[in-house]
């Protein structure tokens, strides 16, 4: 469960149906949300997400304006065990778990990951899956449809 400070602007997509797995896609938007709000140093957070279906599949796009990531810091991310040391909004140190989960669990959906970020300025993850209706690699489950709703 993630809870979103009132003082966070959250700016979601229509309603959209997506045809994937739906554990795969909570654990990667869970985890990008929760890196958004922890890693912002604003009095007023803001976090938008985006989404697009293309002929492929899907693409996903998750910005912020928090404090950013430096080069040093982007070029190891997604390493499993990695952790940047930075302290977050609430003095804790991220574990080294989430980024690297992301992106595998982004590859397990035979997509790709990138990110762009500006020190002081954010971040925006930018993340493909294919649209596939039986994706063996995951428990060899049927896709589940998962509906994104904006929260009122």
């Amino acid at each position: 469960m993630l809870t979103v400070p009132e003082n966070c602007k959250l700016q979601l997509p229509l309603d959209a149906e997506i045809c994937s797995s739906r554990i795969a896609l909570e654990q990667i938007l869970l985890n990008l949300l929760s890196n958004a709000i922890r890693y912002n140093d604003k009095i007023h957070p803001e976090i938008k997400i985006k989404f697009e279906q293309t002929a492929e599949g899907y693409t996903f796009v998750v910005g912020d304006n928090g404090i950013g990531m430096s080069k040093e810091v982007l070029s190891s991310i997604f390493e499993h065990g990695y952790c940047s040391g930075v302290l977050d909004r609430f003095s804790n140190i991220g574990n080294g778990i989430g980024l690297g989960t992301v992106k595998s669990q982004v590859e397990r959906l035979r997509g790709r990951i990138e990110v762009e970020s500006t020190m002081d300025v954010g971040s925006t993850f930018f993340f493909t899956c294919l649209s596939d209706p039986i994706i063996p690699v995951l428990i060899g489950v049927y896709g589940f449809i998962v509906y994104l709703k904006p929260i009122k």
